[in-house]
């Protein structure tokens, strides 16, 4: 029989993100031949250090085992909640994008939204900023990550961009967009509150919704 090791890497990222679907398992954390992939996430669930949690449009979902004496372990208490059922997508992706960069070495540290509200003056933002959906940090920089999925009313991006105009604590702000017609929006209201893009850039992209 194969070892088992304790998926600490699983843990933390779960943790912090409130959740962790198979299929970003499967793309980013599995470190593991294709035969031992089935076993080893079951495994996750049967030695108790995550739950199911469902299984959604995302695939299937788990989440840390706040009992789990592993998880007390490595994360204590520190367990940021699950995102609601429609949430799920756009936290996901959120997810993609931030495991992305860990692959890719362009990150040394991460928080999610739900870890960000806890204690946002920790991240020097006060309780009437804007709250991104991630920070990232690289070695010297300091990223606000926005996924927009759909077309919101222009006043709430209109609202967002102000607030970021305002927060000194940010080098860039980031927005992955679902689609050229939010993008395009985003840039618009952008120019006409004359944002301080020379201060703090704003970066657009498409979403790889595949």
């Amino acid at each position: 029989m194969r070892p088992y090791s304790i998926p600490k890497e699983e843990i933390k990222i779960a943790s912090k993100s409130g959740f962790l679907t198979k299929d970003l398992w499967k793309k980013y954390l599995n470190h593991r031949c294709r035969s031992w992939a089935f076993e080893t996430w079951k495994g996750y669930i049967e030695k108790g250090i995550f739950k199911h949690y469902g299984r959604f449009n995302s695939g299937e979902v788990i989440v840390p085992n706040k009992d789990s004496p592993i998880v007390k372990d490595l994360v204590g208490s520190d367990i940021s909640p699950p995102p609601f059922a429609y949430q799920l997508r756009h936290d996901e992706l959120t997810l993609d994008f931030v495991l992305k960069l860990l692959k890719q070495d362009k990150i040394t540290d991460y928080y999610f939204e739900p870890e960000i509200r806890k204690q946002p003056e920790i991240f020097e933002l006060n309780s009437h900023d804007k709250i991104p959906d991630a920070i990232v940090y690289s070695k010297d920089s300091r990223y606000a990550i926005e996924v927009e999925m759909t077309r919101k009313n222009p006043k709430r991006y209109r609202q967002a961009l102000e607030s970021y105009a305002s927060i000194r604590s940010f080098d860039e702000v980031y927005y992955l967009t679902n689609g050229v017609k939010i993008k395009n929006q985003i840039l618009k209201i952008a120019k006409d509150i004359q944002y301080p893009s020379h201060r703090c850039p704003i970066r657009l992209s498409l979403l790889d919704a595949g």
